[in-house]
């Protein structure tokens, strides 16, 4: 699924802790298409996913392919760009999870799982 085709909708109010994500947050973390294409690719694992699988699953969706053919460099720059970038927002805001535990390891969070 193209980033093209992920559209973030939202039928309640997510939240996290204490707060309610106001729809300013969430436009801010989802502004990017890879944030977008993270986002879509944790709900359609359903799952907590290696950071090192879900940067090539993202890389494959962002450029049409297969997640087995998606080059070292490619793989890469997806990788730190997740680590560093997207999942400290979406961390934050409560819609992913990060366990950094023997690896970094990615599920979706109860705010994420709530939006459509």
């Amino acid at each position: 699924m193209s980033t093209e085709e992920y559209t973030l909708t939202q039928t309640a109010q997510p939240t996290t802790d204490d707060r309610t994500l106001d729809s300013e947050t969430l436009s801010e973390i989802f502004a990017r298409d890879r944030a977008r294409t993270l986002a879509h690719s944790l709900k359609a694992c359903d799952r907590p996913v290696e950071l090192d699988e879900l940067a090539r699953e993202v890389a494959a969706a962002e450029t049409d392919t297969d997640a087995a053919v998606v080059g070292a460099d490619r793989h890469e720059r997806t990788l730190v760009s997740l680590y560093e970038t997207e999942l400290p927002p979406m961390e934050e805001a409560g819609l992913v999870d990060v366990t950094r535990e023997d690896g970094v390891v990615v599920e979706a969070g109860d705010a994420l799982v709530e939006l459509d």
